[in-house]
């Protein structure tokens, strides 16, 4: 397994899901948060949907805590290049790009976001294996 460093969320395809709710056209979820995203990955894998573009924003401080990151993801049906698929924001995604592609994994998709106070560019990357 990799190994989370500053700022760094790994999640993997073995997530388990609650429902989030589709759009019908191009198949991507509403904005969810990591946990949200995880149940919805779980049932999304169990109905034969694979994700193959990730979309990430920034998420405004509630009560003083901050879950930094929502995630937006498109889903394809019967998607055959790949079997295993890992998901992650991070302040250096290139890091977590060479570490992935070391696991035989490659990135398909990214996307970026200021972080809370506008110090720096935070990244998330959707890869495939």
């Amino acid at each position: 397994m990799l190994r989370s460093h500053f700022l760094a969320v790994v999640l993997t395809s073995t997530f388990l899901l609650t429902s989030a709710p589709l759009s019908q056209a191009a198949q991507t979820t509403e904005w969810m948060n990591s946990t949200q995203l995880k149940k919805f990955s779980n049932v999304m894998q169990r109905k034969g949907y694979f994700p193959t573009k990730i979309k990430c924003k920034r998420k405004p401080a509630v009560g003083g805590i901050a879950d930094p990151v929502l995630v937006r993801m498109t889903y394809e049906t019967n998607y055959k290049k790949a079997s295993r698929w890992a998901w992650a924001y991070s302040g250096n995604l290139h890091k977590l790009t060479r570490q992935y592609k070391a696991s035989g994994f490659k990135l398909v998709s990214r996307s970026s976001f200021s972080s809370l106070n506008g110090g720096f560019i935070l990244k998330c990357g959707l890869w495939h294996k």
